[in-house]
């Protein structure tokens, strides 16, 4: 779910065999650490939006009550 990375065998052969093959090992690894790195930061910006809207849900309601009171003296 969080795109947890695990070199393979090639990538750390790769790595350590040194030249051309160890860039392109080191590439893969890099890009599956960035791309676990990403999915970990979205998951949790998410859980931190959630736990803020939850905590400003009781103002909202109060505000939109209170812009329907208005509307409603308003009115009559």
């Amino acid at each position: 779910m969080l795109n947890a990375y695990q070199p393979t065998q090639e990538d750390v052969a790769g790595i350590l065999e040194g030249g051309e093959g160890a860039l392109a090992a080191l590439n893969r690894v890099v890009q599956g650490v960035v791309l676990h790195a990403r999915t970990t930061a979205w998951y949790q910006t998410q859980y931190l939006l959630k736990q803020q809207q939850a905590q400003l849900q009781p103002v909202m309601e109060h505000y939109h009550q209170a812009e329907q009171d208005k509307l409603t003296n308003a009115f009559f």
